[in-house]
């Protein structure tokens, strides 16, 4: 069984990585992007802001689906062993808080922005926002995937 630890391994790898990408992506947005366009006028501030965010939810979509799986296998594996402790329950908690979250902002503000003619910047601030929630619980969970 130890060519079985291997596997678990590639499994962690692939969730560390997916999960850097998603709360990497959500930064750059948050302070590149944000900052960078605030010298544009408002129709090309908002068509490049929604642009970045098209990506982002495409990106993120994938990756969400990805760490979720990932983490279930794992946690899977741990309840199995017997070996799984609040970090384990903690970190399937975290995970899904960010895609509750995720989900809310494209189907909230997103949609808002990317249906009007000439989106508010309050809809911009408020996606910014749910993304910095969600780089917080990124961050947590990281951590908890460590202990």
């Amino acid at each position: 069984m130890a060519h079985m630890n291997f596997y678990w391994g590639i499994i962690t790898s692939i969730n560390s990585i997916a999960l850097s990408i998603w709360i990497g992506s959500i930064f750059f947005y948050c302070l590149s992007v944000q900052s960078s366009v605030g010298l544009l006028d408002k129709t090309l501030k908002s068509s490049v802001l929604l642009q970045n965010l098209k990506r982002i939810y495409q990106l993120n979509g994938f990756n969400a689906f990805a760490i979720l799986i990932c983490q279930l296998i794992l946690f899977i594996h741990h309840y199995f062993d017997k070996t799984v402790n609040w970090s384990g329950y903690a970190a399937i908690i975290t995970i899904i808080l960010m895609i509750i979250f995720h989900l809310y902002s494209f189907t909230s503000a997103y949609q808002k922005a990317n249906r009007s003619i000439r989106p508010k910047t309050d809809l911009y601030n408020k996606i910014c926002n749910i993304f910095k929630l969600i780089i917080f619980l990124g961050i947590i969970d990281i951590l908890l995937l460590n202990f």
